[in-house]
């Protein structure tokens, strides 16, 4: 329990916690980042070897980061400024905003809510700025409101409806 905060151009192992955020500063080399009530923020050129991943908080990452694995949170948004992601970018009931030429090669996915306790009918916005490539899909399982850039590359549209914004 509690947050953590990793400094400039650290090299760490596993970040985890439950209740806490996780932040770190430019530089900084993990093997994964995880936390379950709490945010994660990357600071410039980070380099996760994992995942990036939070049930109740949002992921930001900062110019120049990569992560190998995926950046996923259930109830959260994710936003990414000139990152490179591996795998997918995922969320249930968040925004997704990719900007500054992210590249994703994977999928960006929107999920649909389940459970007897949802009660967020709030419809998500997914932003695909400038320069941003997904190599894979974008996978509605719920509508959506969406911008693509002109200049933005995508895979697919799949899924629900969406509105564009």
């Amino acid at each position: 329990n509690g947050s953590i905060k990793v400094g400039k151009n650290a090299i760490v192992g596993q970040v985890e916690t439950v209740n806490g955020s996780i932040k770190f500063e430019d530089g900084v080399t993990a093997e994964h980042a995880e936390t379950v009530n709490g945010s994660i923020v990357l600071g410039s050129n980070c380099n996760i070897k994992g995942h990036a991943e939070t049930v109740n908080g949002s992921i930001s990452a900062g110019n120049g980061c990569v992560v190998d694995g995926r950046m996923e949170t259930v109830n959260g948004k994710i936003s990414a400024i000139g990152t490179e992601v591996d795998g997918n970018i995922e969320t249930v009931n968040g925004n997704i905003k990719l900007d500054n030429g992210t590249v994703v090669d994977g999928d960006v996915i929107i999920e649909k809510s389940t459970g007897w306790f949802n009660s967020n009918n709030k419809t998500p916005e997914v932003y695909i700025g400038e320069n941003v490539v997904v190599k894979g899909d974008l996978i509605f399982k719920k509508r959506v409101k969406l911008h693509i850039s002109d200049s933005a590359k995508v895979g697919d549209i799949i899924g629900k409806e969406f509105i564009d914004m």
